[in-house]
């Protein structure tokens, strides 16, 4: 999209410069402002699409966190459960024991912990190329360094 924007920008200069160039000789300016028109009304159509398709997106990611968020808080309310459970207990009560309420602090928790996963996840992708890149610089440095040492020691 960045290449169809940039491209657009470069026809709205042109527009723009066929334009002035038609004012300075005193000619007919329609057609030059119609393009002008027809250029902007395509840069705001792709401006409009890359928001609506970046807030697309941070919805998409908002939604993944929140279903992590309740994911995570389910599993710690069921093992918290689990770990308070003894056996027999409900045949001594002589009824169905109540269900542990749910704490809204590891709910909280659990949103926290989604939110910086995500966050690290995010990190990580960023990381990566850049990390590539050092090890084949690294690579290269190697290999220089060999290459010079062989050819100061004449060999």
């Amino acid at each position: 999209m960045n290449h169809a924007l940039k491209k657009l920008n470069d026809e709205l200069s042109a527009a723009r410069a066929t334009l002035t160039q038609a004012l300075v000789a005193g000619e007919d300016t329609t057609e030059a402002r119609a393009a002008i028109a027809r250029i902007e009304s395509e840069i705001a159509l792709l401006e409009r699409q890359s928001r609506e398709s970046a807030e697309s997106s941070r919805l998409a990611a908002e939604s993944v966190i929140e279903s992590m968020a309740l994911e995570l808080a389910h599993q710690t309310h069921d093992a918290i459960a689990a770990a308070a459970e003894l056996p027999g207990l409900t045949e001594i009560a002589g009824e169905p024991l109540p269900e542990l309420p749910k704490n809204p602090e590891i709910a909280r928790a659990a949103f926290a912990v989604a939110r910086a996963s995500a966050a690290l996840e995010r990190a990580e992708a960023d990381f990566k190329p850049h990390a590539a890149g050092v090890s084949a610089l690294r690579e290269r440095q190697a290999d220089n360094c060999l290459l010079s040492n062989q050819l100061s020691s004449g060999v």
